[in-house]
């Protein structure tokens, strides 16, 4: 697991990655998108301040994410 500085575009770090199917989970729907945008199997949390915008993103709760994601991921192999 790799945690990011908080703001900002994470695209210049991300890109290290494209492509891979990693899992990126993030709040902010613009980091979200270019996650999902370089190949990444992209989660975002739900946040008032995100709602309305999915574009294909696999929405999680903000009280559980860790929890529905290895859900999600569990249920995608299978």
């Amino acid at each position: 697991m790799i945690c990011l500085p908080v703001g900002g575009c994470k695209q210049d770090t991300l890109r290290q990655w494209q492509n891979s199917g990693y899992a990126w989970v993030e709040d902010n729907y613009r980091n979200a998108v270019v996650g999902k945008d370089l190949g990444l199997d992209t989660y975002i949390v739900d946040t008032g301040f995100n709602r309305g915008n999915d574009q294909g993103l696999t929405r999680v709760t903000a009280e559980t994410p860790w929890e529905e994601i290895y859900k999600k991921a569990v249920n995608d192999r299978h």
